[in-house]
């Protein structure tokens, strides 16, 4: 607060001398009360400006105060904005690791409603089985019907008919599989491997390829030892082979017979 401005000082008592005219004291006293009035105007100004510079120093501390809960209110605000924002942010965390969860269960759910196809096959096996019909008293051993796998002769009859067919398919781990889809397996009936179709031994292959009925020529000729080859190929398995030897034809019962004399 500023210190007050002195007012005019106090005005002395006039002091008329008795010898003086009227007049001089009428202006005399006139100039007194100016004087009074002009020092009574003077304090009031004075009192007037304590009253103005404490109400603006009542103004001030108001204003800091404001200030400071301005400031207050702008560091809270502040805070919860950076709080609300972690908020968020990890909010978005939680829903992106959700949609990935999501995702993952709908990925497994896929594979349980689909399974994975199996394993590519690697290997099979070609089995023949006689189907001679003339299974009569007094037939060979080897013109019965009979079922051999891989190693093991199949005999036909001259008259008779043997059915091939595929069988244990598996992958590589041994399980039991299937060819390839849309796999067609050729047949070939040879006297050795790579030398071409016996045209002794006729082979009718089924639409699917999965089996085949072997039968002798006509007219049949005796065959001995022949390898019947079994080829599959498939885009993922690649080219799988399989051969069932040996196959024969041989002669059945005795029906007639020639004499000859010299």
């Amino acid at each position: 607060m500023s210190e007050p401005v002195p007012g005019p000082p106090t005005p002395p008592e006039p002091v008329f001398k008795p010898t003086e005219p009227v007049w001089v004291q009428n202006v005399l006293t006139r100039i007194l009360h100016y004087c009074e009035v002009i020092n009574s105007n003077q304090v009031e100004i004075e009192h007037r400006l304590r009253l103005l510079e404490t109400s603006v120093d009542a103004g001030n501390v108001e204003l800091t105060a404001l200030a400071n809960a301005d400031a207050g209110m702008a560091s809270a605000l502040s805070t919860l904005v950076q709080t609300d924002t972690a908020v968020a942010a990890n909010l978005q965390s939680v829903l992106t690791q959700e949609n990935a969860d999501s995702s993952n269960i709908a990925e497994i759910l896929a594979i349980l409603k689909t399974p994975p196809p199996s394993a590519p096959a690697v290997a099979f096996q070609v089995e023949v089985v006689d189907v001679n019909s003339l299974n009569r008293k007094g037939d060979s051993d080897m013109a019965k019907s009979k079922t051999f796998k891989l190693k093991f002769k199949v005999s036909i009859p001259d008259n008779g008919t043997a059915t091939g067919t595929i069988t244990g398919i598996v992958d590589a781990a041994g399980l039991p599989t299937s060819f390839d889809a849309g796999t067609v397996p050729t047949w070939i009936c040879e006297t050795t491997p790579g030398a071409g179709a016996d045209p002794n031994i006729v082979l009718t292959v089924a639409a699917d390829g999965m089996s085949c009925v072997v039968a002798p020529a006509t007219p049949p000729a005796l065959v001995s030892g022949d390898t019947i080859t079994v080829t599959a190929t498939g885009p993922v398995m690649g080219t799988l082979t399989g051969t069932y030897s040996p196959v024969n034809v041989v002669a059945g019962p005795a029906s007639t017979f020639v004499v000859s004399v010299q």
